[in-house]
């Protein structure tokens, strides 16, 4: 049986159950690294909107990484999450200040350090959600800020 039932558009329909379902069987760390994917993504489209001199779709991309970065750190457990917590939290900002100079400075430079920062952090969050799926249970993320140098 379809979703659609004759009101409205099937795809967005079928898109939507299609959603649904994934965030059902999506453990909490996978939904982690969607975001890091869904960052990535935008930055890349922010990056393509500095290129085409489209100011317009920079601000929309920005403002949707920015969206995502928000979503995170808001979802950051310091009572649980310790340092780890404290340090994603001084990153996040650190992403947040650096974007919002792409977005003053058109500045390619900035956009791809915090491009590479995300990067590394999504390839850390999948390995930790892989070993989770694989173990079947959740492990801690090591996080350290010497991994990372924070410039600007």
């Amino acid at each position: 049986m379809h979703a659609y039932t004759g009101k409205g558009n099937y795809s967005s329909t079928y898109s939507a159950n299609a959603y649904r379902t994934n965030s059902v069987n999506t453990s909490p760390l996978q939904l982690v690294v969607m975001c890091y994917d869904g960052m990535l993504r935008f930055i890349k489209q922010t990056r393509d909107a500095i290129e085409k001199n489209n100011i317009e779709e920079k601000v929309k991309f920005l403002n949707k990484t920015l969206a995502i970065i928000d979503e995170l750190q808001g979802s950051l457990d310091f009572k649980r999450g310790g340092d780890v917590a404290r340090n994603l939290d001084r990153v996040y900002t650190y992403f947040a200040n650096q974007l919002m100079k792409v977005g003053m400075r058109n500045d390619l430079k900035i956009l791809a350090h915090v491009e590479k920062l995300i990067g590394e952090l999504r390839s850390a969050w999948a390995k930790i959600a892989n070993d989770a799926d694989n173990q079947g249970a959740p492990q801690t993320p090591k996080f350290s800020s010497s991994n990372f140098t924070m410039t600007g």
